[in-house]
């Protein structure tokens, strides 16, 4: 998962989410027809914050010969 600023103002908080399961055995806990297989990552997620992030930094960064 990642987070990072975006929008023309910088006022947008993008958010990925990732899921890799657990590797565990199912518990006996889950709801009827629960799907194991069913994919839980990959979104994107957008919301209007009221703060702003800065732009990103830019460098000239040369590697030394």
């Amino acid at each position: 998962s990642s987070a990072m600023f975006g929008g023309r103002d910088l006022d947008e908080l993008y958010v990925t989410s990732a899921y890799a399961g657990t590797g565990s055995p199912p518990t006996g806990r889950e709801r009827p027809g629960y799907d194991f297989s069913a994919n839980r990552g990959g979104q994107l997620y957008r919301v209007k914050v009221d703060v702003q992030g800065k732009r990103e930094f830019e460098t000239d960064f040369a590697w030394p010969r």
